[in-house]
């Protein structure tokens, strides 16, 4: 322990090393997504329920905009729905000398590399963050439940951060939508989620808009009618629209369903993803339409025809 003496009655106690707090490690690319993320999307942010430290993230620059987005957070009860807010409110700390001009430029070049990498889909980058995020919040209720047991305490506080991590990850903490411009967004929203646009102009036409949600729809046809093109059809319908979509196949091979798939959200032709698939730019075009942080999700899975039935669809 060092000491810094001032007279006789102003003696303040130092410690001569601060204990570092331990690092994610998380990967570096992965790091400046999960930051870049957490500044633009209030669900995002409000799932990880303040559990991120930010002095525990390993580029100083993600660590600065934790801070600012975490400080938006606090402040308006949901985190900051554009990466500009999260500037912004660096300018603010930039005048209370909080944070420098390249602090700045460090944290807008670092939003700059993650989205030029394309973003993932938020559910997926949960997934991999939320047990890492879970096991740190567990370590430090079980060492404050040691803590408070050796010193007879109540053990209720750390039985509230055990109950905090199981949350993390599977619900959004974030106030919602204010009454105000943003919720005539979220009416107009309603109204097109109402029915499920299929993408075929004249069919959704003809189905004011689309299929009726929590209805069951059949395509009905000869071999060789399209039956399983429509369908794909539907399925990246759903995915542009922000939904998950999962496609059962029983007879169609997962890799030309993929093919398939691709070739209805890029424009690339399917002979052409199939056949030239490191040359063609497919993959390319499919980060594209992946980095839309409102595209939601495609899963193939193959079963067994003849002996599937709905349940283990279901299941």
């Amino acid at each position: 322990m060092g000491m810094i003496h001032g007279n006789q009655n102003n003696v303040i106690p130092i410690t001569a090393k601060t204990k570092r707090k331990d690092a994610y490690n998380l990967e570096p690319a992965f790091e400046r997504m999960v930051v870049t993320i957490a500044c633009k999307s209030p669900k995002f942010c409000g799932a990880l329920h303040g559990a991120l430290d930010p002095e525990c993230l390993g580029i100083s620059a993600s660590t600065i905009a934790m801070r600012a987005c975490f400080a938006i957070q606090k402040d308006g009860g949901r985190g900051p729905a554009a990466l500009l807010l999260v500037i912004q409110r660096l300018r603010r700390m930039q005048s209370e000398g909080k944070v420098t001009t390249d602090e700045i430029i460090a944290v807008s070049d670092l939003f700059d590399a993650a989205e030029d990498a394309g973003l993932l889909d938020e559910d997926a980058v949960l997934v991999e963050l939320t047990p890492i995020l879970r096991r740190r919040v567990e370590r430090d209720a079980v060492e404050k439940a040691v803590n408070a047991f050796q010193k007879r305490e109540d053990l209720d506080g750390a039985f509230t951060e055990m109950e905090r991590a199981k949350r993390i990850g599977l619900n959004d903490t974030s106030i919602g939508t204010l009454l105000g411009p943003d919720s005539f967004d979220q009416i107009e929203r309603l109204k097109s989620v109402q029915h499920l646009p299929t993408g075929i102009v004249e069919l959704d036409d003809l189905l004011r808009g689309g299929p009726m949600r929590g209805t069951l729809s059949m395509f009905l046809g000869g071999p060789g009618g399209g039956k399983s093109m429509g369908l794909m059809q539907v399925a990246c319908e759903a995915a542009r629209h922000g939904f998950h979509a999962a496609v059962a196949t029983l007879e169609i091979p997962e890799a030309v369903q993929f093919a398939r798939c691709m070739a209805n959200l890029t424009g690339i032709p399917i002979d052409d993803i199939m056949e030239h698939t490191d040359t063609c730019g497919v993959r390319e075009a499919l980060a594209r339409v992946q980095s839309n942080p409102n595209f939601g999700r495609v899963v193939v899975k193959h079963f067994s025809p003849g002996t599937t039935t709905v349940t283990d669809l279901t299941d």
